[in-house]
């Protein structure tokens, strides 16, 4: 029997590389209709892991074009917030299939009232699609397990549209502009040299094998990165995970840290919130707590306070909270394996290739 999964994560880094070619080809056309549109705000809108990819966004487009970008699920922005929604607004919605209904309704709801609509998916010929004036298309290929190389790859559309949109805009500088757009040339190598580190992911997995209770923490750009790693987790190694913002995190959660707590930081030296990391990690430790560290080794303040360190290679602060997720996939596979568990295999969750309950 083929392991689904496993082969979808391998696949990682050609669908890298496929997508940001695509995205090279087509996402200016689709940045220039936006810009031409007199956009003044951007909702990103989807479910599940795609609701986590606009919060990605959302760091991505108010960083490098200062429009004001609002992500919400798609329910909550479809019940609430629809007569906020004029011809000022842009509407991204976010599928990796195309098909989840509620994310197909809310762009439908939008017609007639937004000034453009624009689907994020992996599939041309979707619903969504047909629902949007215009399309940013990911090229990952078809996915029957838990979402992987789909999400990697529209968390990534998400940051090369932003960047060919403050292009178009002259939002950003160009020379940091161009330097981000050439290390994007080399995203597929690096995804590929995440995947091979095979004795740290192994490693990283064991060291996982008895936690049942993991809380995640991370930082900007690494927040919805940590909420893609518990939900997929959850989905695939059944354990109690949650995602928090480091900030948030000292604001109540921090009180139940205790020795036998099991607490993750991801980040790298790129980010400008690493120091607010580390004093974390130095508090997590003072309770006894044990904490993982993923981040580069050139972040020597938080790589220090590791009980355990799964490093990953040197990046741009939003390339690595994508990017990261490939190494960490392999991760999360492994630790449903070494506790015993078919990854392939759901009891209670219904995506949109399986049968209906």
């Amino acid at each position: 029997m083929t392991d689904q999964i496993l082969t979808e994560i391998l696949e990682e880094p050609e669908a890298v590389r496929r997508s940001i070619a695509l995205g090279r080809q087509t996402y200016h056309s689709v940045a220039e209709r936006l810009a031409a549109s007199g956009c003044n705000r951007i909702y990103a809108v989807g479910c599940g892991s795609s609701y986590f990819a606009g919060i990605l966004a959302r760091y991505a487009l108010e960083q490098f074009t200062h429009i004001p970008t609002i992500a919400t699920s798609a329910v909550d922005f479809s019940t609430y917030s629809l007569d906020s929604v004029d011809e000022r607004a842009a509407v991204i919605g976010i599928s990796q299939s195309g098909e989840s209904f509620e994310t197909v309704e809310a762009l439908e709801k939008c017609r007639g009232r937004a000034g453009l609509l624009i689907a994020l998916t992996n599939n041309r010929d979707s619903r969504l699609a047909r629902s949007a004036d215009i399309s940013i298309l990911t090229e990952a290929g078809p996915e029957k397990a838990s979402g992987t190389k789909t999400v990697l790859t529209q968390m990534l559309a998400a940051y090369q549209f932003a960047l060919s949109l403050a292009d178009v805009l002259g939002s950003h500088p160009k020379d940091e502009l161009d330097r981000l757009q050439h290390e994007l040339e080399e995203a597929h190598t690096l995804t590929a040299q995440l995947q091979s580190d095979t004795g740290a992911i192994q490693a990283a997995a064991d060291y996982l094998k008895t936690v049942d209770n993991l809380y995640v923490v991370a930082a900007g750009p690494f927040f919805p990165l940590a909420l893609q790693m518990t939900n997929t987790a959850r989905e695939i190694a059944r354990v109690h995970c949650q995602a928090f913002d480091v900030t948030e995190f000292r604001h109540g959660p921090l009180e139940i840290l205790r020795p036998g707590t099991y607490l993750m930081l991801l980040s790298n030296s790129a980010s400008p919130l690493a120091s607010n990391m580390a004093q974390l990690g130095e508090l997590a430790r003072k309770a006894g707590a044990s904490v993982s560290v993923v981040t580069d080794p050139q972040d020597e303040a938080l790589r220090s306070l590791a009980d355990h360190y799964y490093p990953v290679p040197e990046a741009s602060e939003h390339l690595g909270s994508i990017l990261y997720l490939a190494g960490l996939h392999l991760v999360l596979y492994h630790w449903s394996r070494v506790k015993g568990l078919d990854p392939n295999h759901f009891e209670n969750i219904v995506k949109t290739w399986t049968q209906a309950l």
